[in-house]
């Protein structure tokens, strides 16, 4: 299909205009933010990027026929997402703030909303679709990362603290391409290009709300709990 890819950097766009106008980014834009809100940002980004190459590989069980072509670069690609949610890390340690227990806590549900979709997608709709989740998270670095930088910075987060957008600025615009390589290889059909759509679309949504729910937990922190499994695999184990 070759308009796939065309339609689908129409649609990323479209829905990079809704985030630009949503609630949490007109809060930055108005610079209501401080370096707490970032820091909760930070805190949900390791949560969500820490799923991320475990999701990739999961889409490839449901590939067949043709789309096995797919699998090697995909798993090539869930290996090289392997570690970002370290520069989340990282930049909080940046920032001075402890995070010794992140690994063990839940997450926000807005977070889990997000991560969430790309399995149900992936096993109940279409794997094809999973395209579009992985779609917005590419491009929305490499075309915003930058101005995302500078309204944190603005609100007195310090340079040390922008690895993770950096790096993304960065190694997303290979995954651009790849993506490109993506459509062509597994949206052949109408139904894959409007599966692949509306997750672009549902993932933009379910992004925001991320943040949106980030903003508020630095506003009002809330506890959310222990992870147990998470708790339980990453104390000693006795001999």
């Amino acid at each position: 299909m070759k308009h796939a890819f065309d339609t689908l950097l129409q649609d990323f766009r479209a829905a990079m205009a809704i985030v630009q106008a949503s609630r949490p980014m007109q809060r930055m834009l108005a610079g209501r933010i401080t370096p707490q809100h970032y820091a909760e940002v930070l805190r949900q980004i390791y949560y969500q990027t820490r799923e991320n190459p475990q999701i990739q590989a999961c889409a490839t069980a449901w590939f067949r026929g043709h789309q096995r072509a797919a699998v090697a670069p995909f798993l090539k690609h869930a290996a090289q997402e392997i570690g970002h949610d370290q520069l989340a890390l990282a930049d909080l340690q940046a920032m001075g703030l402890d995070t010794a227990e992140l690994p063990r806590r839940q997450p926000l549900p807005t977070t889990t909303a997000v991560t969430a979709f790309a399995y149900y997608q992936i096993q109940h709709l279409n794997p094809v679709g999973y395209l579009g989740y992985l779609f917005f998270l590419e491009f929305m670095p490499t075309s915003s990362g930058g101005a995302y930088v500078e309204l944190f910075r603005r609100a007195g987060v310090p340079d040390s603290a922008f690895g993770f957008i950096r790096e993304h600025q960065t190694v997303d615009v290979a995954h651009n391409r790849l993506m490109q390589r993506y459509v062509a290889d597994l949206v052949t059909t109408e139904a894959d290009l409007e599966s692949v759509r509306y997750a672009l679309a549902t993932t933009a949504q379910l992004y925001t709300a991320m943040i949106e729910g980030a903003f508020e937990q630095a506003d009002r922190e809330r506890a959310w709990g222990c992870a147990p499994a998470e708790a339980a695999r990453l104390e000693p184990q006795p001999a």
